[in-house]
């Protein structure tokens, strides 16, 4: 428990975790509108464990999963421009 406590005191997992949820659905209503409802869902689900894993992963894994984190979220951007 202390390493996860020296964790989070470098990274401050409440608020990563609220600024990537508040970026995804951002772009949840673009999804709906561009995207099949089985992709809209895979992004759904792979960010939900993705953010499982922030919360209650490994110390040492944590600022891994925020970049996995992110990328999915890049990833949704370009194929969202893509499909303009």
């Amino acid at each position: 428990m202390i390493e996860k406590e020296k964790i989070e005191k470098k990274i401050d997992i409440g608020k990563t975790v609220t600024y990537l949820t508040q970026s995804f659905n951002e772009l949840s209503g673009l999804m709906t509108r561009k995207f099949t409802p089985e992709e809209v869902r895979q992004y759904q689900v792979d960010f939900c464990y993705l953010i499982d894993g922030i919360q209650r992963g490994a110390p040492y894994i944590v600022a891994k999963t925020i970049a996995e984190a992110n990328e999915l979220i890049n990833t949704i951007k370009l194929k969202l421009k893509h499909n303009d």
